[in-house]
């Protein structure tokens, strides 16, 4: 059984990439967090989209494709993280994407993500890039690669000019499942236990507090439900938090505020342990250019 808060993923904006900006201040299918005041960003508060819908966050995102830092996978690996170095994790970013550019050593190209090169190569960006590379920032032609560092185009999780999805790429395909209950709308309240054993899910659906329990079936389909379910990086704490009782913070102060220069400034801030980085903000003034 799969639960979801949020509606089905019907919105006409979801799939249509310019829908984004739509999207992300939609609480339809948003639940617009918003951070405590960081004491470190002079008291601001972070915007924080978390989808609410099908397909979560992958439904109202960016869709930029960034599989992250080779080296915090490894550093994860010898932290103790075994399987989770960039090696390992490897085969499985392959065997999930197909690729605009084609399969290769680094790349799949029969995955069930579609990912591709975003549109035009206009003047101006390749301005940017030839701009960066004069003062020694090197062309990267796979920010995905093995090596992030430099300045590239990126690629975004879009097949056929359509967003793909957690749900369009992985759900929908197998949505006739007898051994699969996808019920929206059904928002997670608490973890259901029997001892230290978790039996099952306590939920609201259509006003109504309900119960999804793990259960054992001698009908020829068999299903089980699955504990725990994924509850998404910022709310994952919430069900267990009432189940027992937890105290917690969405995540904790940012560490610091980096003025560049006197026109413009930098804010950086990362979260804590499994929750979201709030967005890098750059603020910039300057002034009319005047020829001569």
């Amino acid at each position: 059984m799969l639960l979801e808060a949020g509606p089905e993923d019907k919105n006409f904006w979801i799939h249509i990439p310019l829908g984004y900006g739509r999207n992300i201040v939609n609480p339809d299918v948003n639940w617009c967090f918003e951070s405590q005041p960081e004491e470190y960003c002079h008291g601001q508060k972070y915007f924080l989209p978390r989808g609410k819908v099908l397909g979560g966050t992958s439904s109202i995102n960016g869709m930029v494709y960034v599989r992250g830092q080779v080296e915090d996978f490894d550093g994860w690996a010898q932290a103790g993280c075994h399987g989770w170095s960039y090696d390992d994790v490897l085969p499985y970013f392959i065997k999930c994407e197909t690729n605009s550019r084609g399969a290769s050593a680094l790349h799949g190209g029969d995955g069930p993500l579609r990912v591709s090169d975003v549109g035009e190569e206009t003047a101006i960006n390749k301005a940017m890039l030839a701009a960066a590379q004069e003062i020694g920032i090197p062309f990267n032609p796979d920010i995905n690669g093995r090596v992030q560092d430099g300045i590239g185009w990126h690629q975004a999780s879009i097949g056929n000019g359509r967003r793909s999805s957690t749900a369009t790429a992985y759900l929908k395909p197998v949505r006739n499942r007898p051994n699969l209950v996808v019920q929206p709308e059904s928002l997670v309240r608490r973890v259901l236990f029997e001892g230290k054993r978790a039996v099952g899910v306590e939920y609201d659906r259509a006003g109504t507090r309900q119960e999804a329990r793990a259960a054992r079936c001698r009908h020829p389909v068999r299903w089980r439900l699955r504990l725990p379910a994924d509850t998404g990086a910022v709310r994952y704490r919430q069900p267990r938090t009432t189940a027992g009782g937890w105290a917690y913070r969405w995540y904790t102060p940012c560490p610091a505020s980096v003025k560049i220069c006197r026109t413009i400034s930098l804010s950086i801030c990362a979260g804590a342990s499994r929750t979201p980085a709030p967005s890098t903000t750059v603020r910039a003034a300057f002034a009319p250019w005047r020829r001569g």
